[in-house]
């Protein structure tokens, strides 16, 4: 009887360890998609500032 409470508490606490693990790893990954995404944006605003510029002459 003794394994089975050491089996509830071994899996208590990998439950735990998910519940903070999931969250940081999932902010990482948002933190370097907004990043990835921001580039993407500035290059398009780059290239279309270009084409307004190149419309005028």
């Amino acid at each position: 009887m003794e394994w089975i409470n050491a089996l509830y508490q071994l899996a208590a606490f990998i439950v735990l360890a998910m519940l903070l693990i999931v969250p940081v790893v999932a902010l990482i990954l948002l933190v370097k998609w907004r990043k990835k995404s921001a580039a993407q944006l500035d290059r398009i605003e780059h290239e279309l500032a270009q084409l307004k510029k190149s419309e005028k002459k």
